[in-house]
């Protein structure tokens, strides 16, 4: 014979199947949907507009080259590695992936599209990196102590970058001669 606190817990557990079971019933499953659109566990459908490229958790910061052949993305997730991907514009493919060991919200292409800087957040340096073509290589790091560079720009002669400094609300300016 159950005692009366044993019966409560099971007529709660057997309730809690019941509404789970319904639940799954009237709900779609998350996620991609047959018509293409995706539910969220907000219970929103979103639909999607142009060409999806997969890249690493949490992008947060994107530019696009100075000639539109080129999309600098800069991840910055907390739970999975953070990189710098280049994704080839007009096909929609990852060309080229760079590890970063901190990364935040900034990038940004010279005017040439020949190199690509990014904000190093907690790391407190902007990297700077050569492109050309598929090829990404490391071109050097700015230090900015305790800034944590985030926010990035080029000025139109190309010869200042404007840094974001986060933890000293203020901002640098880069000579990139």
């Amino acid at each position: 014979m159950l005692s009366g606190m044993a019966r409560t817990k099971v007529w709660i557990g057997m309730g809690g199947l019941a509404l789970a079971a319904a639940v799954v019933g009237v709900y779609p499953r998350l996620g991609r949907q047959a018509d293409g659109s995706y539910l969220i566990p907000t219970g929103q459908r979103l639909t999607p507009a142009g060409l999806h490229v997969e890249v690493n958790d949490r992008p947060l910061g994107l530019a696009l080259s100075p000639d539109g052949g080129r999309l600098a993305v800069v991840t910055g997730s907390n739970f999975a590695p953070r990189a710098l991907h280049l994704i080839d514009a007009a096909e929609g493919r990852v060309t080229a992936t760079v590890p970063l060991g901190n990364s935040f919200v900034g990038v940004a292409f010279s005017g040439d599209g020949q190199r690509l800087y990014v904000g190093g957040g907690a790391s407190n340096e902007v990297r700077m990196f050569r492109v050309g073509g598929a090829a990404v290589e490391e071109a050097g790091a700015v230090k900015l102590a305790g800034a944590a560079p985030s926010g990035l720009c080029v000025s139109p002669d190309g010869k200042t970058l404007w840094v974001a400094l986060n933890l000293k609300h203020a901002v640098a300016a880069i000579d990139l001669e």
